[in-house]
Order: C-alpha cells, then sequence, then structure tokens
C-alpha cells in the first residue's frame, strides 16, 4: 500500500477527540503512525460539526477545505430524481431546508465526498450491524453517508407526512406538519435569540402533536420514508464507479470490501440509542447489497420489506449487483450450507417502532 486512510464524517455533534479516546483507537493510531510511515493518521471527514447550547444548535462551518472533497452531480440519473419536484420539500434533521434544496432539487442532486475514498484503489468500508429508526438498518449500504463532508447533501425524508405526498411520517395531522414548518424555522433561524423563540414554538406544537396524534415524530423514522434508501444507493453508486473529476465511469473504479462488526450488533432504538444484541459475528464481502440482503435477516427483518436492502438489487444506471436476492449465500467458519439468517436467534429482537411492518414472519410467529 502507498498510503492508508482511516476516516468517517460522524454526526455533526460528535466530539471526534473523545470518539477515538474513548474507544482507545488513539493509542493505536499513534503506535501505527511510528512504526509505519504510511498510515495517513484518522480523517474527520466534516466540514461542519456543531455543539448544542440551552437549546440552541451553534454550528462551525467549512472546517475542512473544498479541495479534500470532490463535487459529483448526478443530475436527472440519481435515484432522487423520480420524487424531486420545484418545490424545497428535502429535509435532514437540524439543517437549514433552504442549504438542502441548493444541492437537490429536480435535475441537480449533489454530493460532495472525501477525495481520498475517491483516489483510493480499494476501500475497506466497516459498519456496525444496529437497527435504524430512518432505514431500517445500517450496515454496508448505509455506511457510506460517513464518505460525505457536508450534511446538506443528504436527503433524509420529504417534508409532510404520506397524506401530503411527503414521507415524514405515516398519515396527516396538522400539529406534526406544523412542527415541521416551526422546526424549519428554528433551523433557519440567523440570532441565537430568533432560534429559542422559534425552539419554544416547536415544543408547544410537539406537546400538541403528541397528544392529538399520539406521536411528534417528524424525522422520517418509519418504513414509508421512500427518501434516505435513495440518497444511500447514489453514495454507493459514487464509491464504486466515480472519478477524480466528479464524473462517474462506466466500470467500476475501485475495489470496495465490506467488513461487518455484528460481535455485539444493535436493537431496538438505533442507530443512536441502541440496545446491545450479542451475535459473536464478523461478516464480509465484496458486495454491499449481497452484505446487507444476509444482515437484514440476521436482525429479523425481511429484506424485500426493508427499501435500501431491496432497491440495492434493482437495474439502474451504475449498479450495484448484477446478481438477484436469491444468489446470495452466507458461508465461512461454523455455518451450513442450509444457514438460514432469518433464524440464527431464538430470542426476541426489539425493532424500531416505525419499522415493526418490515420484520420477518418467522420473528413475529417465534419460529
Amino acid at each position: 500500500a502507498g498510503g492508508l486512510v482511516v476516516g468517517d464524517a460522524p454526526i455533526q455533534g460528535c466530539d471526534f477527540e473523545t470518539l477515538v479516546t474513548e474507544s482507545g483507537l488513539k493509542g493505536w493510531f499513534h503506535q501505527l503512525r511510528e512504526t509505519d510511515p504510511r498510515f495517513q493518521g484518522p480523517e474527520d471527514f466534516r466540514r461542519t460539526r456543531s455543539t448544542t447550547l440551552a437549546g440552541v444548535r451553534e454550528a462551525f462551518e467549512d472546517l475542512r477545505p473544498e479541495a479534500d472533497f470532490v463535487l459529483f452531480d448526478l443530475g436527472e440519473r440519481s435515484l432522487l430524481e423520480p420524487i424531486s419536484s420545484g418545490a424545497p420539500e428535502f429535509r435532514v434533521t437540524q439543517y437549514d431546508p433552504r442549504l438542502l434544496a441548493d444541492r437537490h432539487r429536480s435535475g441537480k442532486h449533489q454530493y460532495l465526498v472525501a477525495r481520498q475514498a475517491i483516489e483510493a484503489d480499494i476501500v475497506i468500508n466497516l459498519p456496525k450491524l444496529k437497527t435504524h429508526k430512518k432505514a431500517g438498518v445500517t450496515c454496508a449500504l448505509k455506511n457510506l453517508i460517513g464518505i460525505n463532508g457536508n450534511k446538506e447533501f443528504l436527503p433524509h425524508h420529504r417534508l409532510g407526512g404520506s397524506a401530503r405526498g411527503g414521507d415524514c411520517y405515516e398519515g396527516g395531522g396538522r400539529f406534526r406538519f406544523l412542527l415541521e414548518k416551526t422546526m424549519d424555522r428554528y433551523n433557519m433561524a440567523r440570532s441565537r435569540a430568533g432560534a429559542r423563540i422559534w425552539r419554544s414554538a416547536a415544543d408547544i406544537a410537539a406537546r400538541f402533536a403528541k397528544h392529538l396524534n399520539g406521536s411528534d415524530e417528524i424525522e422520517g423514522a418509519w418504513w414509508g420514508n421512500d427518501t434516505i434508501w435513495r440518497t444511500c444507493l447514489d453514495l454507493n453508486r459514487i464509491l464504486l464507479y466515480g472519478r477524480s473529476d466528479g464524473t462517474l465511469a462506466d466500470s467500476p473504479q475501485r475495489k470496495v470490501i465490506h467488513v461487518v462488526d455484528a460481535v455485539t450488533a444493535g436493537q431496538g432504538d438505533g442507530p443512536l440509542a441502541p440496545d446491545a444484541l450479542p451475535m459473536g459475528l464478523l461478516l464480509a464481502g465484496a458486495n454491499a447489497p449481497a452484505v446487507d440482503w444476509i444482515c437484514v435477516q440476521l436482525l429479523g427483518f425481511d429484506p424485500h420489506r426493508i427499501p435500501i436492502s431491496r432497491h440495492a438489487f434493482s437495474k439502474f444506471r451504475w449498479p450495484l449487483v448484477s446478481d438477484s436476492p436469491e444468489a446470495v449465500r452466507a458461508v465461512g467458519e461454523g455455518l451450513g450450507s442450509d444457514f438460514d439468517p432469518g433464524s440464527f436467534f431464538s430470542g426476541e429482537i426489539k425493532h424500531p417502532a416505525g419499522w415493526l411492518g418490515a420484520v420477518s414472519s418467522k420473528e413475529l410467529s417465534g419460529d
């Protein structure tokens, strides 16, 4: 290897220094850097970080130069194009929707990807297997959110409930829609005083929404989220086919290997507040859709009901796989030829509330 980089773009509120210290990685990074100059150290790919003080978000922008990234515009080839319109409907939690609208609208779909990933010959993707309240599951496919530098390039859901043509939550609800619009104003506030006012208004709307609609969930945390899987699969296509000039080639430009940590997986309210699910497994593959097809079942889901897993096998421009799901097999130490990931556990697995409809029939029946 000419060089080795370990990097990620965690959520904006993450303290990267604390992350590498508490995980025990800092000492290993230091030791490896001293013994092998090819190791280029841990990289924080985020261009924006944030903190929250007294309920008000404060952002620190442009922390890395744009030259460290490659800008891709998939345009009409983006998987987001079929659900795009002239209105600024895309949303991502705690972010100004105007910035998102500038990057994603009909005919324009941009992503800002770490140049080190695009210029690599081999990328080793290292997901932790967990349930995910917006995507159902986060594994090899969803993990590529970590190669993007700015949050406004990452649509996670669309404004409004399904009754209004959005995918933020199921059905309608006046106060949930009011809560969404109030949070938009909070995220667009230019002063701390203005942010506090809109935050207070949002708290009131949230209480009414929970009382009258039974929920104040407005983050696309349900099985009808038709946005996040498209964003993730776009990023997977870029990583496979992307070139350093921002174009996509006709054939894959690098090898991507996926190594999944399922020694202790995450269940319940993932990805940020999961409960431990001991599995004792490490899984690896050179094809993200195949890896996820097995891992989704390990968490007790029916992969046909998880959009990111189901659609990864679709035949679109710059495909991720040539085979069908029926060709996917798990092989390895301790696994028989008849290994059934859907029956790996005899106990109950906890799933996000919005994804109970995607649980496999075996899990529901207790088989």
